[in-house]
């Protein structure tokens, strides 16, 4: 059957099963599935020898709904057998640009795949259900691997396609892994994009309303929140993301699925989709979770910060698709929060000038991850967050299902919250400070305003969640002032009392660079020769096929780096027993860079800088009882530019 044809087929299946399934009935197991709870394939010739309890499989053997196995293109299917005395590793088939497939009911199934050649290399890759499972691999001559994962089956047909040209195929072996069984309390996941998605701290003041929706909810709710930039309802599934949730999700578990700002970008193909694809990939997403006893949630995509200049009106964003997925609600009968409407309508209750404080709106400066500052009309800074994942959480609320008598109540502030009291500093550096005070009721995040002492203008420093923050970016030996405000629906807080301190002085500073290159004043020089020795007290663990570059651009800092790409090295440094605060620089005045960073078996993630330009990570608290700091460097570039340490008091 042609391609075209063939998705017809399937679509229309989906379809079926979603009803059967909507209704409680099983669809009827196939032969294949019937003759044995494992099934086991032997690929080879019509004259190989079959190994005991498998099935052989020859280059004739064709699909069909009678035997429920087969090869969907005999015609690109051919095989060897080289005769040894293994009757699975002697025989394989080879083929390419076909699939071999299975009827299996819905579920979960445990795979495993033997391929390699007595007399031959062997490439192999194959995609099943279009999620790429085994990557493409070479083996060299004589050589066998067990190919070994597990995949969700929504369709009732498993497709195994062969991606690499005449991959050689010994064996099959497919076990479906028994059903799951409820919790003792219900897990909510979710899928979506970025809007959805939960982000590390480096991205603050970015985040998604999936990473704040679990303050609305009781505390034995829990979520798994797989969301991430980029995808469509599309790649998502092809990318087998929503494959990794179906085989953890359970019975009376819930499924928020929210796509349509991807799929929409007709101009990234490998995303689009377009409404009448997006429908059916939805039902996937529904079909998949209602197999498994789980209850699925479609969640219309949120409004963009898109409004009418004359009027102030906010228009609907991507209005084809959140009709398609009410279209698909519908249609099988699937609860829907329409985030969509509420979100338009939040942010007409507030206007242009306040959705400011929703989306992605900061000034240069304030934010490592925004050096340039940020005007971004579709993404949410933490407060924005917050206020779509309270959207989600009254709809829910409203839906009347058994979730809903965890969400809390949600009672919209009837004023401004009251001022932060009793902020304190501590763990003050050359670079930073942490800055503390006492929890604010009814507050949904925090702003901290801060200048230097000598300065009249005071600038917003950060927001947060919690009622902390370390602040960074600060000029050594200078002196600061800080307030603190508390936001809610309602508007901004009094402001705290200012407290003022002043940053310290490191005591070791490094700069990274090539032998010649300029020095920072106050800086000890590192070039590809300083090795550590316990006299030199600091130094480059082992400097064998590192590299360094000067672009002779930024200050005599950042205009240099040491790096070592994806490989990664190692530097120590002599420092008394205690507390230490770190600031590491990295940069590329002539490209982008991504170093992870280590500090004494510490991983504090990557350390991301924008093309020509660079980023400081301050860390506020390393402890040291061994008399070193060890710092391990990686990721895809490796690169440093200078790394300061600063003793760290209470």
């Amino acid at each position: 059957m042609r391609k075209s044809q063939r998705n017809a087929a399937r679509t229309l299946l989906i379809v079926l099963l979603i009803i059967f399934t909507s209704f409680g009935t099983v669809p009827l197991q196939t032969k294949a599935a019937e003759d044995s709870p494992v099934l086991k394939f032997d690929f080879g010739t019509n004259a190989s020898p079959v190994q005991d309890g498998y099935t052989a499989v020859t280059p004739e053997t064709a699909y069909s709904e009678t035997a429920g196995y087969g090869f969907e293109d005999i015609s690109k299917v051919s095989g060897i057998d080289r005769k040894t005395s293994d009757p699975l590793k002697s025989d394989f088939v080879s083929a390419s640009d076909t699939s071999f497939n299975v009827d299996l009911v819905y579920g979960d199934y445990a795979v495993t795949i033997l391929s390699g050649d007595e007399e031959a290399e062997t490439n192999i890759g194959i995609q099943v259900e279009d999620i790429q499972k085994v990557q493409s691999t070479h083996l060299a001559s004589g050589e066998y691997k067990e190919h070994e994962f597990e995949i969700s089956l929504i369709d009732g047909q498993l497709n195994f396609k062969f991606t690499e040209a005449n991959s050689k195929i010994n064996a099959i072996i497919i076990k479906k892994i028994p059903e799951r069984t409820e919790g003792a309390n219900p897990t909510v996941y979710m899928a979506g994009d970025s809007t959805v998605q939960t982000y590390d701290d480096y991205w603050r003041p970015e985040a998604g309303w999936g990473q704040m929706i679990p303050q609305f909810f009781t505390s034995d709710i829990e979520f798994e929140n797989h969301a991430i930039g980029g995808r469509s309802s599309k790649t998502f599934i092809k990318e087998g993301r929503l494959d990794n949730i179906l085989r953890v999700i359970k019975p009376k578990d819930y499924f928020l699925i929210q796509f349509g700002h991807n799929d929409a970008t007709i101009s990234v193909p490998e995303r689009y989709a377009s409404v009448p694809d997006y429908k059916n990939y939805l039902k996937s997403y529904v079909l998949g979770a209602r197999q498994r006893g789980a209850i699925p949630i479609l969640v219309t995509p949120m409004g963009r910060r898109d409004f009418n200049e004359e009027t102030g009106e906010f228009r609907v964003s991507f209005s084809e698709y959140v009709q398609g997925m009410k279209e698909v609600a519908d249609e099988l009968d699937v609860k829907v929060v329409d985030l969509s409407a509420r979100s338009v309508a939040y942010y007409n209750s507030i206007g242009p000038e306040g959705t400011l404080s929703v989306f992605l709106y900061t000034d240069p400066g304030v934010y490592p991850a925004f050096p340039n500052g940020s005007k971004d009309n579709t993404h949410f800074q933490e407060y924005g967050a917050i206020q779509l994942a309270r959207l989600v959480a009254d709809e829910i609320r409203s839906l009347e299902i058994p979730l809903s008598d965890h969400v809390k109540k949600l009672e919209p502030p009837k004023k401004v919250p009251s001022k932060p009291s009793k902020l304190t500093i501590s763990k003050i550096s050359n670079a930073g400070a942490m800055i503390s005070w006492k929890t604010v009721k009814k507050a949904d995040i925090y702003r901290i305003y801060s200048k230097p002492s000598t300065s009249n203008a005071y600038k917003l420093v950060g927001t947060s969640t919690v009622p902390q923050l370390f602040l960074t970016g600060l000029d050594e030996e200078t002196s600061y002032d800080v307030y603190v405000t508390a936001v809610n629906g309602k508007g901004e807080s009094a402001l705290s009392k200012v407290k003022q301190f002043t940053t310290s002085k490191a005591m070791k500073k490094f700069d990274f660079g090539l032998t010649g290159s300029p020095v920072k004043e106050g800086f000890e020089e590192v070039n590809l020769t300083t090795l550590y020795t316990a006299e030199r007290g600091y130094g480059i663990v082992n400097a064998e096929n590192m590299i360094g570059r000067d672009r002779n651009a930024g200050d005599d800092v950042i205009r240099d780096w040491l790096g070592y790409f994806t490989k990664g090295w190692e530097f120590n440094v002599d420092v008394p027993d205690g507390i230490y605060a770190v600031k590491v620089y990295v940069g590329d005045m002539t490209g982008s860079a991504r170093t992870n960073l280590v500090i004494e078996g510490q991983d504090y993630g990557q350390i991301s800088a924008p093309k020509n330009n660079y980023t400081t990570r301050v860390v506020p608290e390393v402890l040291v009882e061994d008399g070193q700091i060890n710092f391990g460097f990686g990721g895809s570039t490796g690169i440093v530019n200078g790394v300061e340490i600063t003793a760290v008091g209470n």
